[in-house]
């Protein structure tokens, strides 16, 4: 089944996401919110090297995987909504003549390929 995700989704997924940080009442400490806030954590970690850096395995949505990761935690920092700010993809400039036919980059919103019959 092929799915469309639009920008303006994008967005207010983006914006869903910082409201469920913030909860009923942003102001009300943990204790008092209880369950009515979204707890969300971000972690780093893998202190040991890949084979080849620069092409690491790739991420498997399994048990085992999600249950390993806590072995290889090494910092966790929970997010709440004040560390989030919504930002959007940059694209570099590039001179037309140094691309394949002189086109420049061309945005995703020009691309000659997109209509409302291509849906993938």
């Amino acid at each position: 089944m092929a799915a469309l995700l639009t920008d303006q989704f994008r967005i207010f997924s983006a914006l869903k996401f910082i409201k469920a940080l913030e909860g009923p009442d942003a102001t009300q400490s943990d204790e008092v919110a209880g369950t009515s806030r979204d707890r969300i954590y971000l972690f780093i970690g893998r202190p040991q090297s890949w084979d080849n850096e620069n092409s690491p395995p790739q991420a498997v949505d399994s048990f085992s995987e999600f249950s390993g990761s806590y072995d290889d935690m090494i910092s966790l920092k929970r997010v709440l909504a004040a560390d989030t700010v919504q930002v959007s993809r940059r694209i570099d400039w590039v001179s037309p003549e140094q691309t394949t036919g002189g086109l420049g980059f061309t945005y995703d919103m020009y691309r000659h390929d997109y209509s409302p019959s291509k849906t993938a």
